[in-house]
Order: structure tokens, then sequence, then C-alpha cells
């Protein structure tokens, strides 16, 4: 399973642990699906995306994680911080999506 959710006391960490890559993106698409459907709309807790444990990212990972934050916003959740590895923080400067770029 690429993708899991952890729940902790102030958080709901959404942690993705292989490869966010075109090679993967319809095993996480289904993880994440299960995932945000398993939500309840105005939950109290904060969510992060925990990706210290992703080993290569690309473009389809950047895409599937904006679609993970629309599908959030549509719960009336809201994605309150990345925890980035490497390459997925390269490649977000590289798009603008950095919070310190928005």
């Amino acid at each position: 399973m690429p993708v899991v959710l952890r729940k902790r006391k102030r958080e709901l960490a959404i942690a993705f642990t292989d490869e966010i890559t075109i090679y993967q993106a319809e095993a996480v698409a289904a993880d994440l699906k299960g995932i945000l459907g398993s939500l309840q709309s105005g939950e109290e807790k904060a969510v992060v995306a925990d990706l210290k444990a992703v080993t290569d990212i690309d473009s389809s990972g950047v895409q599937l994680l904006l679609a993970m934050e629309k599908s959030l916003a549509n719960k009336q959740l809201a994605l309150a911080r990345v925890d980035h590895c490497q390459q997925s923080q390269s490649l977000f400067d590289l798009y603008k999506l950095s919070s310190s770029d928005q």
C-alpha cells in the first residue's frame, strides 16, 4: 500500500511510503480515494501530507497531491502542511508550489 492514513492526537497524516511517479499513479490514486472517502467533512484535526519516505516523485505525483488537496477542500478540510522529502521539495520549488512562493 503506497499511501496510509496515520491518526495522531492533533492531526491526520496521509503518509506516502514509496515512489509517486507515473508508474505508481494508479495504485497511489486508488489508495488516496479510499483514504479520502473515509474522512469526515469538517473533521477537527489538521491534515498533513507526509512525503518524508518518498523515494521519487514526478509531475504525476504532483498532480495527485493537487487533486488530494482539492478533495480535502470539498470536505471542508484543509491541508495544514506538507512534510517534504528532498525530491518533492525540489519539484515543488520548480513548480513554485512551495508555501513561500504563494
